[in-house]
């Protein structure tokens, strides 16, 4: 049962690293499209508002630290990190996505996120290569351990009680108890805490009581911190279905929408974006989905509830989690990018003063007619 724990343990481990991960290394690729190191640097601060990842840090092309959740890092290559068999690791580790642990025994999960590509002009893209986060569940593991002796200590003492009291009395002062923990283990699952109620329990269920809502506590807590990551972004995050349905959609998603989430939840994502551009969006998810391309960028109209049109620079990342498949878009509002592009061609191409064609843009059109 011990060794059931721990890979229980290590399984959800992997999959809240990979969660975690997918965000970061989202707001990296925005900042990094942008050209914005202060983005960058702040998705990487980010990550220290969980428990479970030791260090976060940004690697370049010459395998020292471009970023990192530890200042003292910054600058330095991987050899700085004390944990020398993370940085033998690391040393043999190649380009490319990796999520596991350095050995099956190991507490250290390495998940490895290559940073895409951009154009040559990109400084900042120049500069980074790849994200990696480093998280030790050994407190995790430790927990389990006592959990699984505390267990067992109440068990041995209700099979005393057996052999001790009466079967009448057994029924009427346990399985009030185990009800009410039974009440108390549903209101977890459903993401509630029961109240305490004043009746007191047997000692060994007050002990498992205490147990139980000390870890729906920190579960809310690590909740409520994935979910602030999440809505508190300045950029739109939207998960879509193997049915290019909308699954979730972050709070600043839904306010540039205009949307509440519960129309928004279960609607065909092409929905939110313009009737000219709806076959090209899908068609771009589709792709993701065939796995032709694993991140994809574009830039397409979005249409509010109140049908107001934007432009959007968006970007979309495969991702697997429970054997099904997801992808995240992380859009950006350009509009106002847009509409200078589009003033800036026209006055390239227009006399300021009378509004006609000027020359260049006369023979350009001249040179088509012809």
């Amino acid at each position: 049962k011990s060794q059931e724990y721990e890979n229980t343990i290590r399984l959800g481990s992997l999959e809240q690293l990979k969660t975690i991960g997918n965000l970061i290394s989202a707001n990296i690729e925005t900042g990094i499209r942008y050209g914005l190191p202060s983005i960058v640097h702040s998705a990487i601060e980010q990550s220290q508002s969980t428990r479970l990842i030791s260090y976060s840090f940004i690697l370049d092309q010459k395998n020292k630290i471009f970023s990192a959740n530890q200042r003292a890092l910054q600058g330095r290559p991987i050899e700085a990190i004390k944990e020398q068999t993370v940085t033998s690791f690391l040393e043999k580790s190649q380009r490319q996505f990796s999520l596991g642990y350095i050995s099956p025994e190991s507490p250290w999960i390495i998940y490895q996120i290559p940073l895409s590509r951009q154009s040559e002009d990109n400084v900042l893209a120049q500069k980074v290569d790849r994200l990696i986060l480093v998280a030790n569940i050994s407190s995790q593991l430790k927990d389990s351990n006592q959990q699984l002796v505390q267990e067992i200590l109440i068990f041995v003492s209700i099979s005393t009680l057996v052999t001790l009291l009466l079967w009448l009395t057994l029924k009427v002062v346990v399985v009030n108890s185990v009800n009410q923990l039974k009440d108390l283990s549903s209101s977890i699952a459903m993401g509630k805490v029961a109240e305490k109620q004043s009746r007191r329990f047997m000692s060994e269920f007050e002990s498992l009581d205490i147990a139980m809502r000390k870890m729906a506590q920190k579960i809310n807590e690590m909740e409520r911190s994935y979910q602030e990551l999440y809505d508190k972004n300045p950029a739109t995050f939207i998960t879509v279905d193997e049915n290019l349905s909308i699954v979730n959609i972050n709070e600043y998603g839904l306010k540039i929408s205009g949307y509440k989430r519960e129309d928004v939840i279960g609607m065909k994502a092409c929905d939110l974006y313009s009737d000219d551009d709806k076959d090209l969006f899908n068609q771009y998810l589709v792709n993701i989905l065939r796995g032709t391309k694993s991140i994809a960028h574009w830039e397409l109209k979005r249409i509010t509830r109140a049908e107001q049109v934007f432009w959007t620079r968006d970007g979309a990342r495969l991702i697997n989690q429970f054997g099904k498949k997801f992808i995240l878009i992380v859009s950006q509002d350009i509009s106002d990018l847009h509409k200078m592009s589009q003033k800036l061609s026209y006055q390239a191409s227009h006399d300021e003063l009378t509004g006609l064609v000027n020359r260049a843009e006369f023979s350009r059109l001249l040179s088509m007619s012809l």
